[in-house]
């Protein structure tokens, strides 16, 4: 499949149908089904301590990369059934770059990998999601 099932812009019509979502201000720049790229801008209201972001904002960037990605190849997504984040380093300046490869898009099990990127192109956090694929 070369194809989007979905377009950019309905991708990001469901990504903002979620109010935190929209709080975080995350949005899809490019999707396919193999890959999906997204932009999330840091502000204060994301640190977890002094100098930190909040380990949670990494793992929802995680989540949300993925579903995009699922969005693209399905259309369609069932509920996250285990996800999995390293922390590598912090940022708390500049956009944050959110990376979703999809590893396996099959017919009851989705599997993706994310990687969350500094505008500088740091490896901030990665995870890998599998998600109920939608029936």
């Amino acid at each position: 499949m070369s194809e989007s099932v979905m377009t950019l812009d309905a991708i990001n019509e469901r990504l903002a149908a979620a109010p935190f979502n929209r709080w975080l201000g995350i949005q899809a720049v490019e999707v396919s089904p193999q890959r999906a790229q997204l932009r999330m801008p840091w502000r204060a209201e994301l640190e977890g301590g002094k100098g930190m972001t909040h380990g949670g904002i990494f793992a929802c960037m995680i989540d949300a990369g993925a579903f995009a990605v699922i969005l693209a190849a399905k259309g369609q997504s069932g509920p996250t059934i285990d996800m999995r984040v390293d922390f590598h380093a912090n940022a708390i300046e500049g956009d944050f770059t959110i990376t979703a490869e999809m590893l396996r898009a099959g017919s009851r099990i989705v599997t993706v990998d994310v990687r969350v990127h500094s505008a500088a192109g740091k490896l901030l956090a990665s995870g890998r999601c599998v998600y109920a694929a939608a029936r």
